[in-house]
């Protein structure tokens, strides 16, 4: 029973804060959630998850592996679920800016160019573009762009 396990979820988030525990519980309750059909609910447990987010003073990290996931997830459901491109485009953007180590900073910048173009803002789709192609010329994404690039009215690809 799905909404029995985001109980769960709830209850081990709520139960182990101070653990990775909950990093854990809050993202599968955000994606059993989205599944559901519940995108505000799901929205609401993943900003807690990157609220727990805790940048290390020395070596090592406190970083879950959930939390660029997670802001990679929310801003997806901000977009293709809720329609909110322009709330969509800045949380993809954080992703980029928040965790410069992550492979999924391509996948962000990619997610942002759709959320300016489901905005309607293609001139900030092509800048999103254009350094995607620049930050990032081996992404898969580059095969998908020149299709978005000719839609969006875009100059020519710069890489």
């Amino acid at each position: 029973d799905p909404e029995q396990a985001v109980g769960h979820y709830d209850l081990i988030a709520e139960r182990y804060r101070k653990n990775g525990l909950a990093d854990d519980a809050l993202w599968h309750a955000a994606r059993l959630l989205r599944k559901l059909k519940r995108p505000e609910d799901a929205v609401v447990r993943l900003r807690t998850l990157q609220a727990r987010r805790e940048i290390a003073f020395g070596t090592g990290s406190y970083l879950s592996i959930w939390h660029d996931d997670g802001q990679l997830e929310m801003a997806t459901i901000l977009r293709d679920d809720l329609g909110q491109g322009n709330r969509a485009a800045r949380e993809f953007r954080k992703l980029h800016e928040l965790y410069p180590d992550s492979i999924l900073r391509d996948d962000a910048l990619f997610g942002e160019a759709l959320s300016w173009k489901s905005a309607g803002e293609p001139q900030r789709a092509c800048a999103v573009l254009d350094e995607l192609a620049k930050k990032h010329p081996e992404s898969k994404y580059r095969r998908q762009s020149p299709e978005l690039r000719q839609e969006l009215g875009c100059a020519a690809d710069p890489g």
